[in-house]
């Protein structure tokens, strides 16, 4: 089991209005590792709309850490 970012973008070119959900390919172990690298990365947000934390089944494939994102091999 592993938490990702869910993101919901506004903003776009093809479809002007319309809210986009987009779904972080990034998988983090704790919610607060995948959390903490949302705060860092969509607040304040600037075309994000609203973005959530979700479980997923699939493994952690990142680490987010003291500010600082890794690549788990």
């Amino acid at each position: 089991m592993s938490f990702r970012c869910v993101i919901i973008t506004q903003y776009t070119k093809e479809k002007p209005g319309q809210l986009i959900e987009q779904i972080s390919p990034l998988r983090f172990a704790t919610e607060k590792e995948a959390r903490n690298f949302g705060k860092r990365m969509f607040e304040p947000p600037q075309t994000v709309e609203s973005w959530d934390v979700e479980t997923t089944i699939e493994p952690a494939n990142y680490s987010y850490k003291k500010g600082k994102l890794s690549e788990i091999p």
